[in-house]
């Protein structure tokens, strides 16, 4: 299922709906990989109500550690994953544990809000780091 992109006040808001593919999933990496090579970003990866994952467990893992390589040479950023549905909360989760050792902060919920208030804590993170850099 293609996806839609929206762009507001900084974040980039990546709409996911219906059936999901290993290659769709591919193409959405290497968008946020792209994004996160221009400069810091933050990036909500939202997936809709019934939507569902078509991969089985080798293609996931496959996803997982192509993810973990795209955002690894990445300096900053933030991406939230928002997944109603508890098995991709389960396998966003593992992207999670995966980027745990790069530069880019990942988090997974499964309430809109939440992930919004993330995103809004780690802007004015960076903001504060940034001051202090040099």
């Amino acid at each position: 299922m293609p996806h839609r992109i929206e762009e507001r006040d900084g974040l980039h808001v990546i709409l996911i709906s219906g059936e999901i593919t290993a290659a769709e999933s591919r193409e959405r990496f290497r968008l946020i990989a792209e994004l996160l090579q221009r400069g810091p970003a933050l990036i909500l990866l939202a997936y809709g109500q019934g939507s569902r994952f078509l991969a089985g467990p080798g293609e996931t893992m496959q996803l997982q550690l192509s993810l973990s390589e795209s955002i690894g040479d990445s300096e900053s950023g933030a991406i939230a994953f928002l997944c109603p549905d508890e098995v991709l909360f389960g396998i966003c989760r593992q992207f999670q544990l995966l980027a745990a050792g790069s530069r880019i902060k990942l988090a997974v919920f499964r309430d809109g809000p939440q992930a919004e208030e993330w995103l809004a804590d780690t802007r004015k993170e960076n903001a504060f780091d940034t001051l202090f850099r040099y």
